[in-house]
């Protein structure tokens, strides 16, 4: 299966500010694998996507994962306030018609696009969502 990666980075002022404090990196991994009931098929690979990943994590840096059970909306954007690097990844949709809608699917509710942009989420250093089908683009554009 291939999966489409999208990536935002804040800007540097914020970085310098946090490199000056020496603040220590917090980082959380999200992974949903088992979607609720009619969200979409299991995603196997997640757990050891998740694993996977922490390793290539500092080890300076606080780590936490959010997977299974408790891979809610609620605590996807607890997590986006909480940590500084933020490692999303699941099934989603993106929806050309309105973009907005677009979402990741979690276990309870699907966590949209604009529930992510309503967050003051100015302090993350790096942000990794991966999901297929959220890197389509523009149907209309000839690329």
């Amino acid at each position: 299966m291939i999966s489409l990666h999208m990536f935002l980075f804040t800007d540097t002022f914020g970085l310098r500010q946090l490199m000056k404090k020496r603040v220590p990196p917090s980082f959380v991994a999200i992974g949903q694998g088992k979607p609720g009931a009619g969200k979409g098929k299991e995603f196997l690979a997640v757990d050891s996507e998740l694993e996977l990943v922490h390793k290539l994590v500092p080890a300076t840096a606080k780590r936490t994962t959010i997977s299974g059970d408790a891979a809610t909306r609620a605590s996807a954007l607890q997590a986006l306030e909480d940590n500084t690097w933020v490692y999303l990844t699941r099934h989603g949709k993106q929806d050309p018609t309105q973009p907005y809608n677009s979402h990741f699917v979690m276990r309870d509710e699907h966590l949209m696009l604009l529930d992510i942009m309503d967050k003051d989420i100015r302090h993350l250093e790096f942000p990794f969502l991966s999901a297929g089908r959220t890197a389509v683009g523009d149907e209309k554009i000839d690329t």
